[in-house]
């Protein structure tokens, strides 16, 4: 109870310091960029809105745009978040792997630095089969391309489709995809899905991302990707109409294969590794370093990096003869989007209360992961924690002087009075209740008095009046739709995404015959698969679902496009009363 209220506060006091603290940072669309490529630079501003940025040095590459400005606001639970981003676009100058400087920015009146973002540029390599599409003058392709063809198992590996054209996309769908079988696999919400221009075989391509997916290899051996089945809309250019309806062709294309090598991780593993690959950090941190044997003390440890964080596991802590360590909770367990990969964050707490007053130090355990880039294990340790334990107002216990057992006898009326009182309460009282009642039944009897039970009057309805009556008809789903977004007019963000939630949940319940005692979003996946829904929709459902339920019953999430949610549960009500829609 105490360890778990410490960790809500400490949770609490954590929240409030972001939602109120300024964040600048720099980050790259990806880490790593090919030599004949260009890439883009963000200097991003959190919780405010900077101006008068004054850029770091860029010698090894070529400026070619920026800085561009945009600015964002968003409403999270219920408070106004502004953000704003600075964007360069560079072109390096050679191969390597450089370290861009910091930048400042001014905030209401006050500077922020930036931390330098390392940037390595690769000789450029082109795709597999790329050259060759482009030689039969294809005009449009779709390709699957990796960071990374020989990854560790665990390692995070990127995975984009992307089409290369020369003529102008309007739309896209997935027809069909891989299982990514042997791999976790986890979709990106936000990447850089700007056009590119690259030429291949002597042929001006544009190149755009329309698909991110981070995987994680779960094994050794051999990894296959299946190819994807992709419908793109081509704007027709002879329609004598195309001008007035947007008129366009569907054109179905299919992706490459692709085959990774997935290696198996050195062996020996050093003892204390547990099977967390990537780049990490590790800080461990005490609340307190001066307290008495009547209070506790809280450890955090926080663990930060590009790996799967479900492989990262809570800290052992052993009791001893100074102090007592309670079994870890966690914290927090984050993850976003930066520079083209996952990075995560995970906290444990470790409640600590002291068994005897003294000087100590706290010994931490060692956190060992797997490096990818420098093809080895790392170990990261910490200085053991001082701690100062003062003796509290508790007497202390002498460890060498046994707990003497002591028996005391309680006469018997001392030990159950409370029953003993209790008991004859209630004799009494039912005893004082019979007496009142037999008098009452006297006097009746003595003046001929009976009572009955009195005959409730039988009323028998008249349905002449109702047979014309209409009954209330159901709101159709339109209505009810534009009942919430009404609720979202007046601010209300939470009650209207509820409402929108139910009515979603209620289209599918009946659509699927799912009953909704059994709603949830795997039995929807399953109904979804069965019926061969296509997967543009699919994963539209089963996105909004998922954005939904979160944003009805837990916290808003940072930035979240309420507007954009009824947008798509529009179309997915279109979608179920067309037949054609599935």
């Amino acid at each position: 109870m105490f360890r778990s209220f410490l960790a809500t506060l400490f949770l609490l006091a954590a929240m409030i310091s972001q939602a109120q603290n300024v964040r600048f940072y720099a980050e790259t669309e990806s880490k790593q960029v090919p030599a004949d490529g260009y890439f883009e630079l963000y200097f991003k501003v959190e919780n405010g809105i900077g101006k008068d940025i004054q850029p770091p040095a860029m010698n090894d590459f070529t400026i070619l745009g920026g800085p561009n400005y945009s600015s964002q606001t968003s409403i999270d639970n219920g408070k106004v978040n502004k953000s704003c981003t600075f964007t360069y676009v560079l072109q390096p100058k050679s191969t390597g792997t450089f370290q861009i400087g910091s930048a400042t920015v001014t905030v209401d009146g006050k500077s922020y630095t930036s931390a330098p973002v390392q940037v390595e540029v690769v000789k450029a390599v082109m795709p597999t089969g790329l050259a060759e599409r482009a030689k039969h003058g294809e005009e449009v392709f779709v390709q699957m391309e990796v960071d990374q063809k020989e990854p560790y198992v665990g390692q995070q590996v990127i995975l984009d489709y992307v089409i290369y054209s020369r003529i102008n996309i309007t739309t896209y769908r997935f027809e069909s995809e891989s299982k990514y079988n042997g791999a976790f696999a986890k979709p990106f919400a936000n990447f850089d899905a700007g056009a590119k221009m690259r030429n291949i075989n002597g042929y001006q391509y544009q190149r755009r991302v329309i698909r991110r997916i981070a995987l994680f290899p779960q094994q050794s051996g051999n990894l296959r990707i299946d190819p994807a089945v992709i419908t793109l809309g081509i704007p027709m250019e002879d329609d004598i109409f195309g001008a007035l309806l947007s008129s366009t062709r569907p054109k179905q294309v299919r992706t490459n294969s692709l085959d990774l090598n997935i290696k198996a991780l050195p062996q020996p593993a050093p003892k204390n590794f547990l099977g967390t690959v990537g780049q990490f950090e590790y800080e461990v941190t005490c609340d307190k370093n001066k307290l008495s044997t009547d209070d506790a003390a809280m450890l955090s440890f926080k663990i930060s990096g590009n790996g799967d964080l479900k492989t990262i596991q809570a800290p052992t802590m052993q009791s001893d003869e100074n102090m007592d360590f309670y079994p870890p909770e966690v914290l927090e367990d984050t993850e976003e989007e930066r520079s083209g990969e996952f990075i995560g964050s995970k906290t444990y707490v470790v409640d600590v209360t002291p068994k005897k007053a003294g000087n100590f130090e706290i010994k931490v355990p060692d956190f060992v992961y797997f490096d990818p880039k420098q093809h080895s294990y790392k170990t990261l340790s910490v200085e053991p924690l001082p701690i100062t334990v003062t003796q509290g107002n508790e007497k202390p216990i002498d460890k060498d002087t046994p707990l003497a057992v002591t028996k005391e006898s309680i006469p018997f009326f001392s030990r159950y009075k409370t029953t003993i009182l209790a008991g004859a309460g209630i004799i009494l009282l039912s005893l004082i209740g019979f007496i009142a009642f037999k008098r009452k039944k006297d006097t009746f009897e003595e003046k001929g008095i009976v009572q009955e039970k009195p005959v409730e009057p039988v009323i028998v309805p008249d349905n002449s009046a109702l047979e014309n009556v209409t009954p209330p008809l159901e709101p159709s789903v339109d209505e009810q739709l534009n009942e919430a977004e009404n609720t979202l007019t007046t601010g209300d963000i939470r009650s209207s995404l509820r409402r929108l939630y139910n009515i979603l949940t209620g289209q599918l319940s009946k659509h699927f015959d799912i009953p909704l005692s059994r709603f949830n979003v795997d039995i929807v996946r399953e109904k979804l698969i069965e019926e061969a829904v296509s997967s543009y929709l699919s994963d539209l459902i089963i996105r909004t679902l998922n954005t939904l339920e979160a944003s009805s019953y837990g916290a808003l999430p940072p930035g979240i496009d309420a507007e954009a949610l009824f947008r798509d549960v529009r179309e997915i009500n279109d979608a179920i009363s067309k037949t054609e829609g599935w």
